[in-house]
C-alpha cells in the first residue's frame, strides 16, 4: 500500500473529500517525520512506537578487493510493533498446530 491510496482509503472511511484526506496524511506525516528526526519517541497504541535505532561505527571490508573501510555511526528510524499488532499477525498467520513428528 502506497501514500496514494492510503489517502483514498482515509478519504473513504472518514467520508472526507480527496483533498481533505490528502492534506491530513500529509500533515500526518509530517508531523511524524519532525518528530523521528528531532530524536522523539512517537508511541501510537496498539500499532508501534517509532525511534531513531544509533547504529555505531564499525569496519566493513569488502571481500573481492580485500579493501576496508571505517563506515560511521547513523541513526536510522525504527519502528518496534506493538503486542497487539503482533498478537493480530500471529492469529491471522498462525499454522493449525505444530505436529510432532516421530
Amino acid at each position: 500500500m502506497n501514500k496514494k491510496q492510503i489517502t483514498r482509503e482515509v478519504a473513504e472511511r472518514a467520508d472526507f473529500t480527496y483533498k481533505d484526506a490528502t492534506e491530513l496524511v500529509n500533515t500526518l506525516f509530517e508531523i511524524l517525520t519532525e518528530h523521528i528526526i528531532n530524536g522523539d519517541e512517537i508511541v501510537i497504541h496498539n500499532f508501534g512506537t517509532f525511534c531513531l535505532k544509533t547504529h555505531k561505527s564499525c569496519r566493513k571490508g569488502n571481500m573481492k578487493t580485500g579493501v576496508s573501510i571505517q563506515i560511521p555511526e547513523r541513526k536510522l528510524p525504527k519502528l518496534v510493533y506493538g503486542r497487539t499488532l503482533k498478537d493480530l499477525i500471529k492469529s491471522k498467520y498462525e499454522t493449525e498446530s505444530y505436529v510432532e513428528v516421530i
